[in-house]
């Protein structure tokens, strides 16, 4: 498992969710052996995984993480660069993510962080870790989405 060193907007983007979630048990770059991976930030209670992308990744790569997250029964939010996933020419992986738990963030004014759902418009930070509605529970049971 080849992994690159966090850049320090990941990093900032780390700490600022641990400390923001302060109530939430949070590991930060938590390693799961089972699966050859080691999360972002993981939200122990909740069993969620957040992947912060600020670079480009292969679709297989995306959906590979997504699979062996679900495999260990964690699920995945993911949080994307506005500057490099919702730019005006978004990448194609961009699109992959319609249909998954996924966010952009900039670094805002007044060094903060701001997070949009794919369409750009903002959202509540509290929002990322809201469950989804019963209907959609119910379609990723059954058709693994």
């Amino acid at each position: 498992m080849i992994r690159r060193a966090p850049s320090d907007l990941h990093k900032k983007l780390q700490n600022f969710l641990k400390t923001e979630f302060f109530d939430a048990i949070v590991e930060l770059e938590k390693p799961f052996p089972a699966i050859c991976r080691i999360a972002d930030v993981v939200f122990v209670k909740e069993k969620v995984v957040v992947e912060i992308q600020t670079s480009l990744l292969r679709i297989s790569e995306m959906l590979a993480r997504q699979e062996d997250y679900k495999r260990v029964g964690y699920s995945v939010i993911w949080l994307l660069h506005n500057d490099v996933f919702l730019n005006k020419n978004r990448p194609l992986i961009t699109r992959f993510f319609y249909n998954k738990a996924a966010f952009g963030f900039s670094w805002g004014p007044k060094n903060r962080f701001i997070f949009y759902d794919l369409d750009l418009k903002q959202v509540s930070l509290k929002t990322l870790l809201r469950p989804p509605p019963f209907y959609e529970q119910i379609f990723r049971f059954l058709f693994g989405f």
